[in-house]
C-alpha cells in the first residue's frame, strides 16, 4: 500500500469507467481497494487524533485511555496496511503504555511506578 496507491486506484477506476467496463471484475476489485484504502486512512487519522487527546500536558489535565484504546483496537481489527498507518499504530500503542504508567503513578511517590513512567 504505497503512498501513491490511492491515486493509482482512482486512475484505474476512471479508466475503466471511461471505457465502460463498469461491471468488469477488475473494476469491482478497484472499488473494493479504494474503500479499504479510505478506511485505512480514516483509522490512521483517528489514531493521530486520539494521540493528541487524553494526555497529561498541564496541571488539571486528566489522563484518559478510552479514546486511544478504541482507536488502537479498531486499527488492529482492520489490520492497517499503509506505512503511515503502521507508524501511527505503533506510536499510539507506545503512548497508551506511557499514559497507563503515568495514570498508575500519578499522586504516588512509588519509585517503581515512576521508573516505569520514565522508561516507557
Amino acid at each position: 500500500w504505497a503512498p501513491e496507491g490511492a491515486a493509482n486506484i482512482q486512475e484505474a477506476i476512471t479508466s475503466a469507467a471511461d471505457l465502460e467496463f463498469k461491471h468488469a471484475p477488475e473494476m469491482k476489485r478497484a472499488l473494493e481497494l479504494q474503500e479499504q484504502r479510505g478506511l485505512n486512512d480514516k483509522l490512521a487519522e483517528d489514531l493521530h487524533t486520539q494521540i493528541l487527546r487524553g494526555g497529561f500536558l498541564k496541571e488539571g489535565d486528566v489522563i484518559s485511555l478510552k479514546g486511544l484504546d478504541s482507536a488502537v483496537e479498531a486499527a488492529k481489527k482492520f489490520v492497517i496496511k499503509t506505512q503511515a498507518g503502521k507508524i501511527a499504530l505503533r506510536m499510539a500503542e507506545n503512548i497508551r503504555s506511557l499514559r497507563a504508567a503515568l495514570d498508575d503513578a500519578e499522586q504516588t511517590k512509588d519509585k517503581e511506578k515512576w521508573t516505569l513512567v520514565e522508561t516507557s
